[in-house]
């Protein structure tokens, strides 16, 4: 098991590995949100703004694949993903996909229940973890045209 505090802020070739695992092998990971946990489900946007997040994000790893050689492709089956009964997503002024379109921070808690994602009261997309809600051909993601300085909806 690689647990929550096992992580990277960015990906390092030269990070020592927090496990080495041999081919075939299964391994749990127990991974940690943006935050790296430490935002609770009674958070309020002041909470956010309070913490001193990292740059990058927290990654959990590396593992070594015993035998594996760099520029080697290692083929992942990814068995079963689980997921608490509730996330979180965040504005924040100057930072993100759309950093000067809002003035004001933005904390939301949402629910997960029921294979949905309640993001807003009776508004839920299906809980496909690893994938956006447009993978499936549903919902709608929001992109930066490379040519453009406007943000624009990609459905």
């Amino acid at each position: 098991v690689v647990h929550r505090g096992q992580t990277q802020p960015f990906l390092d070739p030269e990070a020592a590995p927090v496990l080495e695992v041999a081919p075939g092998d299964e391994v749990a990971l127990a991974v940690a949100d943006r935050s790296g946990n430490r935002l609770p489900r009674s958070a309020k946007v002041d909470d956010l703004l309070q913490l001193r997040l990292a740059r990058g994000f927290p990654l959990t790893g590396p593992i070594r694949v015993a035998g594996a050689r760099p520029g080697q492709t290692l083929r992942v089956e990814i068995l079963k993903v689980s997921t608490a009964d509730w996330g979180w997503s965040a504005i924040l002024p100057g930072h993100g996909l759309l950093p000067d379109l809002f003035e004001q921070p933005l904390l939301k808690i949402s629910t997960i229940a029921n294979q949905q994602v309640e993001l807003l009261k009776g508004w839920r997309l299906p809980l496909r973890p690893g994938r956006s809600p447009s993978a499936s051909g549903s919902g709608c993601c929001w992109a930066r045209s490379p040519c453009s300085a406007s943000p624009r909806p990609s459905c």
